[in-house]
């Protein structure tokens, strides 16, 4: 952990907060100030040429000339260094430091590991998805002294478990859904690319079990077996707690020993498949990064269950 507590990040009225998680698709960001968060979490494909432009223009809109600090987790380091270098290119950006502590002009943040209030209890942990472990993190504080297992669903999917005290015990990485369809219609001579819908809240129709014809059969194929294997990587992953540390957990919101909290751009997509009852709190990591560094902040939303 950091010793960011000994100097808070600025908060003054002044200063406009701009969170940042930098995928390997998509870059999904929201805007707060002194009075909360404003308007939704905004995400863009990393496809789109002036991404960084159209994130940096929404937030300077948003802030009437006050001072922007940029808070960025990234997974991508080329995007990024694109990210970075496109605000060292506007000239606003000023007073850089590790505490983002500008008198004046925009400052930028890249989050590391070694900053964020959880535990991670693995060999090396600067090898961890910085967005792993802010999903957890903030999925920690919002269910405190639980046994929780926590799903990112993106690009790749995680199940990672998170113990009462806050540690981090590690977890299990599969493809997501878009790599999943990607590789069979680029691994195959017959079988079509079909691209899932940009907004993450689309549930597609029925899919019928045994499907006839090949792209319901794909999309039964991928969206119901992933959501399949969800649930038994949640399962698994309990069972292992439980032998390895002797799990004794406080009871969850549905009777569970566990809290499930399912998060991700395809999070609400693929919950109304599983079976394993959970809560959804699709943007966790942003939510993170505007709660973690600000200790007077209180802008949690509340989640959906299922």
């Amino acid at each position: 952990m950091s010793d960011r507590t000994d100097r808070p990040l600025p908060r003054g009225g002044e200063t406009v907060v701009v969170a940042i998680d930098i995928g390997n698709t998509a870059a999904k960001w929201a805007i707060a100030t002194t009075g909360g968060i404003v308007g939704d979490c905004d995400r863009i494909s990393l496809r789109v040429d002036d991404w960084p432009d159209r994130i940096t223009a929404a937030s300077r809109s948003v802030a009437g000339g006050r001072p922007i600090e940029y808070r960025v987790a990234a997974v991508n380091a080329p995007a990024r260094d694109r990210f970075s270098e496109h605000l060292r290119q506007s000239g606003r950006l000023h007073g850089r430091s590790r505490f983002g502590d500008s008198d004046q002009g925009d400052s930028l943040r890249v989050i590391d590991w070694a900053e964020i209030s959880i535990k991670p209890r693995l060999p090396h942990p600067e090898r961890v998805g910085i967005d792993r472990l802010l999903a957890a993190w903030q999925a920690s504080r919002l269910y405190p002294q639980r046994w929780l297992v926590v799903v990112d669903a993106g690009s790749a999917i995680t199940v990672d478990c998170v113990s009462p005290a806050g540690d981090f015990l590690g977890g299990a990485i599969l493809p997501g859904l878009s790599m999943q369809l990607a590789a069979l219609g680029s691994g195959t001579d017959a079988l079509p690319v079909i691209e899932l819908d940009d907004a993450a809240e689309s549930v597609p129709p029925g899919l019928p079990i045994p499907a006839t014809d090949t792209v319901t059969a794909i999309r039964a194929g991928v969206l119901l077996g992933t959501a399949a294997a969800i649930d038994g990587l949640v399962a698994r992953s309990w069972r292992s707690v439980v032998n390895r540390y002797g799990a004794a957990a406080t009871v969850a919101h549905d009777g569970a020993a566990f809290q499930m909290v399912f998060s991700g751009g395809d999070a609400r997509r693929l919950s109304p498949w599983l079976t394993q009852p959970h809560l959804v709190h699709a943007e966790l990591v942003v939510q993170a990064l505007l709660h973690e560094f600000d200790q007077a902040a209180e802008l949690s939303s509340p989640g959906s269950s299922r």
